[in-house]
């Protein structure tokens, strides 16, 4: 097995993992527009019963129910995204957009746990070659990590910054801050390895594969206590100059 599949292998056994700490998101994202769907539905059948139905109101809640129906469908394509085996599908992506997907996904998430996202993206940042599920993958793992490392009861507000900024021509680079309690300096030399939690219910999965999924690609990731809420901040690096070799 040569190192490329052995980061596949390694990074579909880790996306199945990582399922299970995810279902209870991915059940209340999908619940959502589910939901929106039977009460937009029972709000047209109301309105269709009157004396004389307005078209253009119906239009708007069929529209509206169908905005639904392609959100609900969106997210399973997405979770059936990260347990499927593929091929190597690199394109063109804007980091951007996988941001804001990302956290649209884990929009229940974010509003049960009571964080303040505050998303900061850098003006013009160009393209990344990069197979959008997998970055899509690290973004989220970090996102989970860095909530889950303000569940603290410490009456402080929980922050999340994300932010991109592009140090040099080449990279672009994505950095997570959060208002957690930081790093224990013992841990900083094993975040990214295989099986490491600090979690009780932790599978030690979620760094490790992001570390193998940003190699793969020729980035990196690191670590450290310098957020500017007080937390940790982790942040990831990716080239931009294969883009224009495809």
């Amino acid at each position: 097995m040569t190192w490329t599949e052995h980061i596949e292998e390694q990074a579909h056994s880790a996306r199945i993992a990582m399922l299970g700490e995810l279902t209870a998101s991915i059940a209340h994202e999908v619940n959502q527009p589910l939901a929106a769907i039977a009460i937009t539905g029972e709000t047209i059948l109301r309105r269709l019963n009157r004396a004389e139905p307005d078209p253009e109101d119906l239009s708007i809640l069929v529209r509206r129910m169908l905005s639904y129906s392609r959100r609900a469908a969106d997210i399973i394509a997405s979770v059936r995204g990260l347990a499927r085996r593929s091929t190597d599908t690199r394109t063109a992506v804007s980091l951007h957009h996988i941001i804001q997907e990302a956290l649209a996904f884990l929009n229940h998430e974010i509003i049960s746990r009571s964080v303040s996202v505050r998303f900061s993206p850098a003006c013009s940042l160009p393209e990344v070659y990069a197979d959008r599920t997998q970055i899509q993958q690290v973004v989220v793992n970090l996102i989970v990590n860095a909530m889950q490392a303000m569940t603290q009861p410490t009456g402080s507000p929980r922050l999340l910054g994300i932010r991109t900024v592009r140090p040099d021509a080449e990279t672009v680079c994505c950095i997570f801050e959060d208002s957690g309690p930081g790093i224990e300096e013992e841990y900083f030399g094993r975040l990214f390895e295989s099986y490491f939690t600090t979690k009780e219910c932790g599978m030690g999965m979620g760094l490790a594969i992001c570390r193998l999924i940003l190699e793969a690609h020729g980035g990196r990731v690191q670590a450290d206590n310098g957020s500017a809420f007080g937390g940790a901040r982790f942040s990831f690096a990716l080239s931009v100059s294969a883009v224009a070799q495809h």
